[in-house]
């Protein structure tokens, strides 16, 4: 599987309130954060025995939301989404009063990654029956670079954030010399640290919980090595974006750890301990315990 499916697979699959957060964004939803969330790994065998499988089906509150992903723009990613929606509706199918058939679609979106002015908001299967009868599948088409990082992350699509280190991917590749990519190192330092920030500014505002957070900026770094891990020139700009994530982690340690003890505390103080005795043996300040015992 490619390592953008990989990644989306993985990104997709963190808390629930993330994920909640990504179906809003994309489809246009207002789910509640309490919502149902449920990663079905359906599997759908054709006639001639070959699987359709889709990892990036989402279920929220019983609706089902299909995600797909591309970088370049291919009419064969209609016909490869078209046979998994249809195969999904099938199996589900309902028999109406009349004995006609109800085949019910999962909602569908194609992320594209990169994109041009020909990039389509929306594409289209279109189907024509020998009655003259036409009929047409539409999916509408989020594109991730129309968006500016404070964009995404002030609609709550932090998960889609890592795939921000591919802005300028093509500029790198297309470098022709270490003097030009010593130069896009200095863009994708600014690139990373927006990046960095808008996952902190949303950690910080509770839209994602520091274990996303951590995830989200590993994912980043890990997609970062794959695209320029052989250039010297970004070797730096990758360590900056390591620290940044490890920095994450031992925060998220911390207030681990500091749960713990205000738990021993809280206990302490139900049990009658002294604040004199509970602050020498945690570290908690007495203020701190006196809100406690509140």
């Amino acid at each position: 599987m490619h390592i953008f499916d990989l990644m989306l697979k993985r990104l997709i699959s963190l808390s629930d309130s993330s994920t909640i957060h990504l179906i809003n964004g994309l489809f246009d939803k207002d789910y509640p954060s309490d919502s149902k969330v449920e990663y079905p790994n359906i599997e759908h065998v054709s006639p001639k025995l070959q699987k359709r499988l889709s990892d990036k089906v989402i279920i929220i509150n019983g609706d089902k939301y299909h995600i797909e992903a591309e970088i370049k723009n291919s009419a064969e990613i209609m016909v490869r989404m078209f046979d998994y929606d249809y195969a999904d509706a099938l199996s589900a199918k309902e028999i109406r009063e009349d004995g006609s058939m109800l085949l019910r679609f999962p909602e569908t979106r194609i992320i594209y990654w990169e994109s041009t002015k020909k990039t389509p908001d929306e594409v289209s299967l279109h189907f024509k029956f020998s009655n003259g009868q036409e009929s047409v599948y539409n999916v509408k088409t989020f594109k991730l670079f129309d968006y500016s990082i404070k964009e995404l992350g002030d609609r709550k699509l932090v998960t889609l954030l890592p795939f921000y280190v591919m802005k300028l991917r093509k500029k790198i590749a297309g470098a022709k010399s270490s003097k030009a990519r010593q130069g896009l190192s200095g863009e994708m330092k600014v690139v990373l640290d927006e990046l960095v920030d808008i996952v902190e500014r949303c950690e910080a505002d509770g839209t994602i919980a520091d274990i996303d957070s951590r995830a989200v900026l590993e994912c980043a770094d890990d997609l970062y090595q794959q695209l320029y891990g052989q250039y010297e020139e970004l070797v730096e700009v990758d360590d900056m974006l390591k620290e940044k994530y490890l920095t994450f982690s031992e925060r998220a340690e911390l207030r681990g750890e500091k749960k713990g003890i205000i738990k021993v505390a809280r206990n302490m103080l139900k049990s009658g301990v002294s604040f004199d005795f509970i602050a020498q043996n945690t570290g908690l300040p007495i203020d701190e315990l006196q809100a406690l015992q509140e």
